[in-house]
């Protein structure tokens, strides 16, 4: 297959659903847990996801002394994600979500960036998987913090031919391996991401 070049619309581990707590709809099975659902439509995105953060309605202080940083220099090839969870800016958290993606078979979708908000669904509209972060008003920093989670794929097959691996990413996965052979064909690292991640590339 070819390389999609498209860094816009992107692809991951079935581990549950968290969802931080809000004021505009509550689960009515569980009042102790009060935990709330957030759907998002693919025909609005952009206005989903922006009600997502909008209404989270987190409370100033709620994660406060409670953050989880991301360790990027440890995780960010096999990322994993919490509610609560920071992220310096929204590059560092699109390629943990890319990774995440990749790792796990599947592919998403990004909404247009925002330096306030950045969220991601699944590319399957039957699909629940999403997720979102925001800033902190009170913290005043790019900081990004995950508010909403649904990592749970709804029927979603293995993505054999996975768009979120693009020329860009192979640079970057393998970049040492690249450059001890500049030259190195495009089967032998095109075997070594299969091995790798069950995906097929045919160049990079």
């Amino acid at each position: 297959m070819g390389i999609n070049e498209d860094e816009g619309n992107v692809g991951e581990r079935s581990s549950g659903v968290t969802v931080a707590p809000t004021k505009r709809k509550m689960t009515r099975g569980n009042k102790e847990k009060e935990k709330c659902t957030a759907e998002i439509d693919d025909g609005v995105l952009d206005n989903e996801l922006k009600e997502m953060s909008d209404s989270s309605s987190i409370e100033e202080d709620q994660f406060r002394g409670r953050y989880k940083d991301f360790n990027a220099e440890k995780d960010i090839q096999r990322p994993h994600f919490d509610l609560g969870m920071r992220f310096t800016n929204g590059e560092q958290f699109k390629e943990a979500i890319r990774n995440f993606c990749i790792g796990e078979g599947k592919s998403v979708k990004f909404k247009p960036s925002e330096p306030e908000r950045v969220g991601a669904k699944c590319k399957n509209d039957n699909c629940d998987w999403s997720i979102l972060a925001s800033t902190e008003t009170a913290s005043k920093t790019k900081d990004l913090v995950i508010k909403s989670i649904n990592l749970k794929h709804k029927n979603c097959n293995h993505e054999w031919k996975n768009p979120l691996i693009t020329a860009k990413w192979i640079a970057k996965r393998y970049m040492e391996r690249i450059k001890a052979n500049n030259k190195i064909p495009s089967k032998p690292l095109s075997q070594t991401i299969d091995e790798d991640y069950k995906s097929e590339i045919s160049k990079y």
